[in-house]
């Protein structure tokens, strides 16, 4: 895992922290306009930042379960990529590898996830990231307001919502943070919680806030999804909003419509 501090500047009063993954750049199936409206709606804002959570690239090879013979080849998928994230290289806080990119690790030890990373000048993180975030000015002290993160790729193959809720609970037995991100699943996916913390400097209990968010897929239902009983993956833009002032968070969507 590794450590990654972003200090932001003081005079956000929040930031939407959005965790982009399984993109499958490449495969007949991704649906390029919504991950175009997705990105476009990231450049908007200064306030808006996006961690590449994994499966950017398709990557299908001859013995993977999805058919890659349909598939861009891997240098146009690379070029792909490039091309749509550019409007927000200055938003992107670091990027992650995905089990597809673990795939080409497997076969020729280079991972197209770190390749496009040190191309495009973003921090790389092989499994996991934990992210120290600070911004804005808090309402008393006048200090930044802080948050951790964590997150990685994601795992698990099962088909029921329960399940991959399940998965996405597990990371906060693991790691101690304020935010929980993750894809893989293919299904949005979260959880808010309060959990009971002891304050030694003020030696007293206090209330404090977990919340968790498994991202959705940017691909249309057919193929190995459709043939092994997998649900269509919902097209949604959900997203961490952050408070300065007060340390407050809560899940958003993007209410436009992103699949025609």
């Amino acid at each position: 895992m590794r450590l990654i501090r972003v200090d932001l500047p003081s005079d956000l009063e929040r930031v939407a922290l959005v965790f982009l993954s399984d993109l499958h750049l490449g495969d007949p199936l991704h649906i390029g306009p919504a991950a175009d409206k997705a990105v476009g709606w990231i450049a908007a804002s200064p306030e808006r930042r996006a961690i590449l959570g994994g499966d950017l690239l398709n990557y299908a090879t001859k013995n993977s379960k999805s058919d890659g013979t349909k598939d861009l080849t891997i240098e146009e998928q690379y070029r792909m990529a490039q091309s749509v994230l550019g409007p927000i290289l200055g938003q992107v806080l670091v990027a992650l590898p995905g089990n597809h990119e673990f795939r080409a690790t497997r076969d020729n030890q280079l991972c197209p996830a770190f390749a496009l990373a040190d191309k495009l000048g973003i921090p790389y993180a092989a499994d996991g990231v934990y992210i120290h975030l600070s911004f804005g000015k808090r309402s008393t002290g006048g200090g930044k307001q802080h948050y951790t993160i964590y997150a990685t790729h994601g795992w698990g193959s099962g088909k029921t919502s329960g399940g991959k809720l399940n998965n996405l609970e597990s990371m906060t037995r693991r790691v101690n943070a304020d935010i929980y991100l993750m894809g893989h699943g293919h299904d949005p996916q979260q959880f808010d919680w309060d959990v009971l913390d002891y304050d030694p400097y003020h030696q007293k209990n206090v209330w404090r806030q977990k919340i968790g968010l498994m991202s959705g897929a940017w691909l249309d239902w057919g193929g190995y999804a459709e043939r092994m009983g997998y649900p269509p993956a919902a097209i949604r833009l959900r997203y961490v909003e952050c408070a300065a002032r007060e340390k407050s968070m809560a899940i958003q969507t993007y209410q436009k419509r992103l699949r025609d």
